[in-house]
């Protein structure tokens, strides 16, 4: 959509200021020698902090804030299939939450209380997995209900917390598969510009974010660096909004080793349009939704650093924040942060692992408890040097192998390792004995 002059030389203006803000803003207030590229912010889903207490919330907003965040990005406030939000919507026809269980309010004044800002997330719908960008229809549909749930954000949060309002985050996570196209292309192009050009006219000067995905079994990144080109060059994404791309080491599609030639593909394309800003949206997870290390975050922040200016998780509070892990995990974090390095002492070696065959024959194995400087984030489990388990924070040092059943000998071992990603030296046991 095409913007009238004077509006287009105005949101020229604040959208410049805003991308030097952001730009100068998202290099972190590391102590000397510590990290150039502090996160800024992480992301918060609702059903997560619905139960917190004050004392949760003060726990939680202190950590980020020792670790250099000052952006809380509150994802999914209107599920527009099922006319539900997570807030006290004035909209017609949707259910909303009232008291404490509104999730926008206790979100700002927290924020408030705290010094910190708010990234919204606008509506979803689950029929995005089915219909992606083939009907334009249907995606444009959505997107003007996002920009009705704008308008109920804008007037219900944003105007009683302007200095705590940063952007939006636009919730539909574009993938390398489902819009090969050109077709595809179009429809998003017109989608995403139906979002901008409504949100910088609602709230200028405030950043929208995207947030892609890509995975390489897929498709490679010159590939999704044509649709990317086109989008950027055809939609109305201005100076100031993010492009955000999951960095894929979640799901470890990607390693700490490839990631990054998919963010040499997103930084061309970013940089077609003068202002408009590449961030990494980093995973703090691994397969199984395990928590990653601080040794695998060290090098996912380091190695995208030359690609971009600004780094928000995914997320710090579901996988690394107080709520969610021990003290160790926050204290290794933050040594990394002030230092730029990450400890180095490995855990002590598990003693007295054993093996017992149980009658239903499943191999029942025990072991006692390593220590360590920082403590235990988990036990990696060996049958036949091949990993069977990866144990994170275990309530008991026990495990079943109920895949054992057909085999008449095997050698079991089991390692310890720390929040860094520090491993001891593996214990030993046979069956049968020796």
């Amino acid at each position: 959509m095409k913007r009238k002059d004077a509006h287009v030389l105005q949101s020229i203006f604040i959208m410049a200021l805003t991308a030097w803000f952001l730009m100068s803003g998202s290099i972190g207030s590391a102590a000397e020698g510590g990290v150039k590229y502090m996160p800024r912010g992480s992301f918060m889903q609702s059903w997560m902090m619905e139960n917190w207490t004050e004392a949760d919330w003060e726990k939680e907003i202190k950590a980020m804030k020792e670790l250099g965040m000052d952006i809380i990005i509150l994802q999914g406030t209107v599920d527009t299939k099922n006319n539900k939000a997570i807030y006290a919507t004035q909209m017609p026809g949707y259910q909303g939450r009232k008291g404490s269980k509104d999730m926008v309010e206790a979100t700002f004044r927290q924020a408030k209380k705290h010094g910190m800002k708010v990234m919204l997330g606008l509506n979803w719908n689950d029929d995005w997995w089915k219909l992606y960008s083939s009907d334009s229809q249907w995606l444009n549909g959505e997107m003007e209900k996002g920009n009705r749930v704008a308008d109920d954000l804008k007037k219900i949060f944003i105007e009683k917390y302007p200095q705590q309002f940063y952007g939006w985050y636009w919730q539909w996570e574009i993938d390398n598969y489902f819009h090969q196209k050109q077709e595809n292309w179009e429809n998003l192009s017109k989608a995403i510009s139906i979002s901008c050009n409504y949100l910088h006219k609602l709230t200028p000067g405030k950043p929208v974010m995207i947030c892609p995905f890509a995975n390489p079994d897929l498709g490679k990144p010159n590939d999704y660096g044509k649709l990317w080109n086109y989008v950027v060059a055809h939609s109305d994404m201005a100076a100031g909004d993010i492009l955000c791309p999951q960095d894929g080491l979640g799901g470890e599609v990607l390693t700490t080793d490839n990631f990054t030639d998919w963010f040499k593909m997103y930084k061309q394309a970013v940089s077609q349009k003068p202002g408009l800003l590449l961030w990494s949206d980093l995973e703090t997870f691994g397969k199984d939704y395990r928590r990653a290390s601080i040794g695998r975050i060290q090098k996912q922040i380091e190695n995208v650093q030359p690609y971009v200016t600004g780094i928000i998780l995914f997320s710090y509070n579901h996988y690394q924040g107080p709520h969610n892990a021990p003290a160790g995990f926050h204290q290794t974090w933050l040594e990394y942060l002030r230092t730029g390095k990450v400890e180095t002492v490995p855990p002590t070696t598990p003693k007295g692992l054993k093996v017992t065959k149980q009658k239903d024959g499943k191999m029942y194995l025990s072991w006692n408890a390593s220590t360590d400087n920082r403590g235990i984030l988990g036990y990696k489990l060996y049958r036949d040097g091949k990993l069977i388990k990866d144990i994170q924070i275990p309530e008991k040092l026990e495990y079943v192998d109920d895949t054992f059943k057909d085999l008449k000998k095997a050698e079991y071992r089991v390692a310890a390792y720390d929040f860094a990603g520090n491993s001891s030296l593996a214990s030993q046991a046979f069956y049968p004995g020796k």
